[in-house]
């Protein structure tokens, strides 16, 4: 089974959520300490959102359930 993802997503978590929180919170805003993790179909959204920016997360986190 292929899931595909609409790239928006990817889209608002690298180009709107990221730099809002790092410009609100301090974080440390580098690639290595950085994740993203969802469940169940939010597990596609964050392996797709993950691979097509390795230059923004160093950590992947899928959960799922069978």
């Amino acid at each position: 089974m292929v899931i595909t993802v609409s790239p928006t997503f990817g889209e608002i978590v690298t180009q709107d959520l990221i730099p809002t929180i790092d410009g609100r919170y301090r974080t440390l805003a580098d690639r290595e300490h950085r994740a993203i993790a969802g469940l169940s179909l939010g597990a596609a959204y964050a392996l797709q959102t993950g691979f097509a920016h390795f230059d923004k997360f160093s950590h992947l986190g899928p959960i799922l359930f069978t």
